[in-house]
């Protein structure tokens, strides 16, 4: 984590491949196949020694620091230095188990300024094989030492890269973005889901963790007023990456076995796509979206129209995911097979 000049710390765009990306639910809530979160020790339970002071991160097994300072955070810490919730970038309860991770997103007047984290992963990804990638993140900020290292901002930016190798430095990352949280991460009352869809276009053998932007493509908003720091910096937990959506923690947010949506006529679906719905869902939105994420159709249920017909005609034959939104929540992913009359 940056420090404010004169304190010390107290003890105590794409370039390759495609993607898809949603904030909170959203894209990567499909249908189940066997598969495994490719990240392991993802949200850092695993640790070697418990860390004492600021960037400690080789203590989680199997990550190391690509730039600067990040941090490691874990309950077994007893001097309020990186400790959970109170620790010196913020108060945070974990999002899971008893630790998380935290990286400087953004500084002002330092554009190269950037804490990022790597490990490898379990298995290299498949090119064109998709991968689905979740996170948890909150902002860090209102420390327990407010006279000496409060931060001032918060930013977006907070992602995830892949490599074919390990790195020292964040900006020989620039290009390979996986997933990139496009607005601002403010909300330091809880955890802020990060989810997107990635198609591979190599071999990556390692993950990354932190902002891969240069300061011209972030959003900085200022979060503290009377913060000493003029950086933001967000805390991360639950990281996952997998070729199943189902793997990863966000899965259980969206389940199969609601019957809040049923289907009409059968599964598999030709070109008329006959729906019922709840009467709680009024205003509902539904998405249809292809195996990589991409959202084919989409429709608004209107006030009264709970049994909708809608035209699937000059879709691919496949499989798709049907994803019902209510009140800005996800509550429902229907597994649909396409095949034109």
């Amino acid at each position: 984590m940056p420090q404010h000049k004169g304190h010390s710390r107290a003890v105590g765009s794409r370039a390759h491949g495609q993607i898809a990306i949603a904030f909170t639910l959203g894209l990567a809530c499909l249908g189940h196949v066997s598969g495994q979160n490719l990240v392991p020790n993802g949200s850092f339970e695993q640790y070697t020694l418990c860390p004492s002071n600021s960037g400690q991160v080789l203590l989680a097994d199997g990550w190391s620091i690509i730039s600067q300072s990040p941090d490691y955070f874990n309950r077994c810490n007893s001097n309020d230095s990186v400790d959970v919730p109170h620790n010196i970038a913020g108060y945070q309860e974990p999002f899971h188990g008893d630790a998380y991770m935290g990286v400087a997103t953004y500084h002002q007047g330092i554009p190269t300024y950037r804490e990022c984290i790597q490990r490898p992963l379990a298995a290299p990804l498949t090119p064109g094989v998709p991968v689905y990638i979740s996170l948890m993140a909150s902002p860090g900020g209102f420390v327990n030492d407010p006279g000496s290292n409060s931060l001032r901002y918060a930013s977006s930016g907070v992602g995830v890269k892949f490599s074919m190798q390990a790195h020292t430095t964040w900006t020989v990352w620039s290009g390979n973005t996986a997933l990139t949280l496009a607005t601002v991460l403010s909300d330091t009352a809880s955890w802020s889901q990060v989810s997107g869809v990635y198609i591979p276009d190599s071999a990556y053998e390692y993950v990354a963790i932190g902002c891969f932007l240069w300061d011209a493509q972030i959003v900085a908003e200022e979060l503290d007023p009377t913060g000493q720091v003029n950086a933001a910096y967000a805390f991360v937990d639950a990281v996952c990456v997998s070729t199943d959506p189902w793997d990863c923690s966000f899965s259980s947010s969206v389940g199969e076995s609601s019957t809040s949506v049923i289907l009409r006529g059968g599964n598999p679906v030709g070109d008329d796509l006959y729906v019922q719905l709840d009467a709680s869902l009024n205003g509902a939105s539904l998405r249809l979206l292809d195996m990589a994420g991409r959202v084919c159709r989409s429709w608004v249920v209107p006030d009264g129209g709970l049994g909708m017909s809608w035209s699937l005609a000059g879709l691919s034959d496949g499989q798709y995911i049907l994803l019902v939104t209510a009140n800005a929540r996800p509550v429902q992913a229907i597994r649909i097979i396409h095949t034109s009359p």
